[in-house]
């Protein structure tokens, strides 16, 4: 059988942790700051980075079709003659 978990201990142990570690966040809380906003504008230029290239493949894309029919008419025009 079982013991009965004691919830007044359990409790006791979770503010035990908890306690300490929000006085920790609570004094550390200008440098965890400074840190999210320096990571979240690492991600937006990663982001902006992909985007740009992914822009541009489209566009180069786009071009080398453009160039491939061209010829391909230029082509088949000569072979006509």
């Amino acid at each position: 059988m079982r013991h009965p978990i004691d919830l007044d201990y359990v409790s006791k142990a979770i503010v035990g942790i908890a306690s300490p570690v929000v006085g920790v966040i609570t004094s550390l809380q200008e440098q965890i700051e400074w840190h999210l906003r320096v990571a979240s504008l690492c991600v937006g230029l990663a982001v902006g980075i992909m985007s740009l290239a992914a822009m541009v493949r489209k566009w180069r894309g786009k071009q080398r079709v453009k160039w491939n029919r061209s010829t391909a008419a230029a082509n088949q025009a000569e072979g006509a003659d």
